[in-house]
């Protein structure tokens, strides 16, 4: 049996993009804070269209569960 699951968030895929950008940057040396945050924002960006493939309109996420088979998968957003 498959059951699929669709949560909405904004918040945590927002957080979650921000932490990924922000870790992305951390081992920049030489920068200073205005470049930093130029840099992170930047990284934002391109997680965002990254990861947009299953993300629909930045907060809907939608899993689907394979009970016999015990596995689970994002679905692409349509």
């Amino acid at each position: 049996m498959h059951v699929k699951i669709t949560m909405k968030n904004p918040d945590c895929v927002f957080e979650a993009i921000s932490r990924a950008a922000v870790d992305s940057v951390s081992d920049a040396y030489g920068l200073n804070e205005e470049e930093i945050q130029e840099l992170i924002k930047s990284r934002q960006k391109e997680i965002e269209e990254q990861v947009s493939k299953w993300v629909k309109y930045g907060e809907y996420i939608t899993i689907e569960i394979d009970t016999v088979r015990e596995t689970a998968r994002v679905i692409p957003a349509i």
